[in-house]
Formats: structure tokens, sequence, C-alpha cells
């Protein structure tokens, strides 16, 4: 981190799947700043899960946990050959 902003250095050139889940009641990571990381990867998903706030998996470990088997199972057979 730099000064409260996170630098990312070659995000468009990511070739893995990419998966950015936020609580939507986090007061850490604002709408603005997941559509500048949508901006830089615009074929990352993306989960609001509405009823969490920045610590998901102590808010709702059930629905995160499904979340990320979700994202794993479409993508698996990518994550296997890194394309």
């Amino acid at each position: 981190m730099n000064g409260g902003q996170i630098t990312i250095e070659g995000a468009g050139g990511l070739r893995l799947p990419l998966h950015l889940i936020r609580g939507g009641s986090s007061d850490l990571v604002s709408e603005e700043a997941v559509a500048h990381l949508r901006g830089l990867v615009p074929r990352a998903e993306y989960t609001d899960i509405a009823e969490a706030t920045h610590m998901v998996m102590g808010d709702l470990n059930d629905v995160l946990s499904t979340t990320i088997l979700k994202f794993f199972k479409r993508h698996h057979q990518t994550l296997e050959t890194g394309s």
C-alpha cells in the first residue's frame, strides 16, 4: 500500500481467473475501488455479498465458501492449464 492506495501493476495482463468478493457493507473496499479494479481487469468476476461487512468470512462464512466453490468449478479447466 502506498498512502492508502493499492498499486496494481500489470493487472490487465493477468491470465488466470480473478474473483473479487466484497462485503456490501465494507468500510474499506468502496464501490469506486471495485469499479477501478474492474476497469483494469474487465474480465474479473465480482460478487457483492450485501449482508456482509469487510470481514465476509466472519459474517457469512457459508455464503463465502459457496461463492468460492462455484468460482472454482466454473474455472477448473482454466486453473489446471493456466490459460
